[in-house]
């Protein structure tokens, strides 16, 4: 009997393997028969936490994003994006993070991931973040994941995509980790890929001729010692590209970005590459590829039979939270899933050689399928796109433990851990002008609110510890015309290391971007232009032209009290001058200010309570000031300090008045 009950179930998961479908979350999943692929795990997060955190987190600084925004989530520190990842925002080179990120995408079944390296911004000879790129290959030699390159060359300038510098920098890379045993093989050579869009022609950099890249493929064995499964991504019409002999597969387009649309209001500012594509209009996406690029890919795999072609799948996309209104803009929805699982069906349609799925952990572009919330609903399963892909390999995902809490950012410790590192919010707030007060409304999705104080400044401003390079205009602002700077002398006497906040209130009469730039106690970034050397750090805040005053805070990371680079504020706006009020600095342990008076008569347990605060400091003339508050609750945890603008209100968040 034992035997029988054996054989059914092992027939049974034959069965199971051999359907053409399962279902995930009530969507119906195909059973993928070729090699399945991600591409696009990113290595470029820096995180804004621990002792060696810095702020923001997107592209590891290279397009930040604020951590103390006071919309959404309490435990989500950036949010003007759709979807945030389960750990938080984390460091790319934390081994807990990378191990925990390779057991997922072995849970998932495919065959291997392709890692997204950079070519240096200043050495392009070789890559970005290459020790990060040699612990993720040690750990994956652990857990069992293959993993490939891709070359991110697109994207980088002219000398990146020099014929001698790419084959330089592919050969001596493969030289040093490909034989590794993680490192993935196809047909028996490491496999690498790149970006191959307009033979990379861009702006600085004519399009390379086919011959040109054939030497690069031969040149890069050479410095290698062995020979390598070349893998460029061309566009359908790129028919030359399949006839070099080095190249071993090649892929092309997929269910979205053979049809980006702009939705741009200036219909002038349109992106014209696909204007003649049948329904061309500013909706979304469609979640499948149109027929003249599935005839080209048909009729291009006819012509090469020996060459491998691939197409790749999105499971959605949307550039919109991270673009300026005269940007292009592109979303494809993620429908729970259904995007995904329908563009596998139709890409296995089309009889592909193998699929890449895309992206790992492109945040920013909102493609990722690593484990995370809000892609598809506040209340949406986190491993919902690991399921998918594994039920595509005819497998059912199984999450692997929580990455260590020391890997994942403290906010998300009450949602994944159950301890309570998240400090209150501030979510109402209105004005009192005949009492200079204001009434605060505060939650707290963990513990109790404990209670709300105000301070009117911080622990250094201008004439008290920050010693402006130029001077006022007569009513106390300062003027900074666009590509300018108010720099800013910090008197280091009194600037302890640490964690501070920067607090800049000005004007927001035109659209563009303050860049505040300050000095670090260690090397980050990328070493992009404008960053050399990795000594400074840099926060973002993004004007919008509303014509009002406002107030934005930016965390400060890594100040080193013994540098002598000034606080710069760089005014990146075209048009108008900047008009700055006041900036200074907050100690990240700097005292509560003065307490405000609870009025809700909520119960001491309560996780809403509201506030009355005495604030003097927003009828302060002739300029505007703001008040900032600071919020605690009864697990001791105490917020940002979150600024209330003077002028307008409409019982919105603090600064957003």
């Amino acid at each position: 009997m034992r035997a029988l009950a054996t054989a059914a179930i092992a027939c049974c998961l034959a069965l199971a393997a051999n359907a053409s479908s399962q279902e995930v979350a009530g969507v119906a999943v195909p059973r993928l028969r070729v090699p399945v692929y991600i591409m696009e795990y990113h290595l470029w997060y820096d995180a804004p936490i621990g002792s060696e955190g810095r702020p923001g987190w997107f592209h590891g600084g290279a397009s930040e994003l604020a951590d103390s925004e006071s919309m959404g989530p309490d435990w989500m520190r950036m949010r003007h994006g759709v979807g945030w990842p389960l750990p938080g925002a984390y460091a790319s080179g934390d081994p807990g993070i990378i191990r925990w990120q390779l057991q997922c995408i072995k849970a998932t079944g495919v065959d291997g991931v392709f890692v997204q390296l950079f070519p240096h911004w200043s050495r392009p000879e070789t890559f970005h973040r290459l020790d990060e790129f040699a612990t993720l290959l040690r750990l994956a030699e652990e857990v069992g994941v293959k993993v490939g390159i891709h070359d991110e060359i697109q994207f980088r300038p002219a000398r990146a995509k020099e014929a001698a510098t790419f084959a330089r920098r592919a050969g001596e890379t493969l030289k040093r980790f490909a034989a590794s045993p993680a490192f993935l093989r196809i047909g028996g050579k490491p496999a690498y890929a790149f970006q191959w869009w307009g033979q990379l022609q861009a702006k600085d950099f004519p399009a390379m001729p086919h011959a040109d890249l054939q030497r690069v493929f031969t040149d890069a064995e050479r410095i290698a010692g062995q020979a390598c499964h070349w893998m460029p991504f061309r566009h359908a019409s790129d028919d030359a590209l399949l006839a070099l002999p080095g190249v071993g597969s090649s892929v092309t387009m997929s269910n979205s970005n053979s049809q980006f649309r702009s939705v741009a209001a200036d219909p002038a500012k349109r992106m014209q590459r696909f204007a003649g594509a049948a329904g061309w209009n500013d909706d979304a996406l469609s979640p499948v590829m149109i027929d003249a690029e599935v005839a080209q890919f048909r009729a291009a795999r006819a012509a090469h039979p020996g060459k491998p072609l691939g197409l790749w799948a999105y499971p959605g996309f949307n550039n919109t939270t991270q673009r300026s209104a005269d940007d292009h803009a592109e979303w494809l929805p993620r429908r729970g899933g259904r995007t995904l699982a329908e563009a596998l069906g139709a890409i296995q349609d089309y009889s592909c050689d193998f699929v890449m799925i895309s992206s790992w952990n492109d945040w920013e572009e909102n493609t990722a399928i690593e484990p995370g919330f809000l892609y598809d609903g506040y209340a949406g399963d986190p491993y919902l796109y690991c399921r998918i892909v594994a039920a595509a390999k005819g497998l059912d995902f199984v999450p692997p433990p929580l990455p260590p809490k020391e890997s994942v950012d403290p906010l998300m410790w009450q949602r994944l851990y159950g301890i309570d590192r998240t400090p209150p919010r501030l979510t109402r707030v209105r004005s009192l002008p005949l009492e200079a007060a204001i009434v605060a409304e505060v939650v707290d999705s963990g513990s109790a609110v404990a209670g709300a104080g105000l301070r009117e400044s911080g622990d250094l401003g201008i004439g008290d510890g920050l010693t402006p390079a130029t001077a006022a205009d007569a009513d106390g602002a300062f003027t900074v015309a666009p590509g300018k700077s108010l720099s800013l002398a910090i008197d280091r006497n009194r600037l302890s290391a640490g964690d501070w906040w920067v607090a800049v209130e000005c004007d927001d009469a035109a659209a563009g971007r303050l860049s505040v730039r300050y000095p670090a106690a260690r090397e980050v970034g990328d070493d992009r232009p404008g960053d050399e050397g990795h000594i400074r750090l840099r926060a973002a805040i993004t004007l919008a032209g509303s014509g009002a005053w406002r107030a934005d805070v930016r965390p400060l990371r890594l100040v080193d009290p013994n540098q002598d680079v000034p606080l710069t504020v760089t005014w990146e706006g075209k048009d108008k001058p900047l008009r700055i009020a006041r900036v200074h600095l907050f100690r990240a342990s700097g005292g509560d200010g003065a307490p405000g008076l609870e009025i809700s008569g909520a119960a001491p347990a309560s996780q809403v309570k509201t506030f009355r605060l005495d604030a003097p400091g927003l009828q302060r003339r002739p300029l505007p000031h703001a008040v900032y508050l600071l919020l605690r609750d009864t697990a001791g945890n105490v917020s940002h300090p979150v600024p209330v603008a003077a002028g307008r209100f409409s019982g919105g968040v603090g600064n957003r008045p």
